[in-house]
């Protein structure tokens, strides 16, 4: 209620807009084919979530997306040479 004198945050919670999941990269290692995505948890934190062949098989949550960002990378360069199923 706009007119409610005892509500003196009217907007709280604030409402919470989703985004999207966010597509980083995909690549090919033999017949398998290896993705990342970050997923978005409100504004406490972010999932990064990899896939083969459309299957989720490693995932970790951090504080920030530069933190996600990082881990991705380090992942992405282990699948490149061969390393995780």
């Amino acid at each position: 209620m706009a007119d409610d004198p005892f509500n003196l945050w009217p907007e709280w919670p604030p409402p919470v807009v989703p985004r999207p999941p966010e597509l980083l990269f995909a690549l090919l290692r033999d017949r398998d084919w290896f993705s990342c995505e970050l997923r978005y948890k409100g504004a406490w934190s972010v999932e990064a979530l990899f896939f083969r062949n459309d299957q989720p098989f490693v995932d970790h949550r951090f504080d920030t997306r530069e933190l996600a960002l990082k881990w991705a990378e380090i992942v992405r360069t282990v699948i490149e040479k061969g390393g995780l199923p």
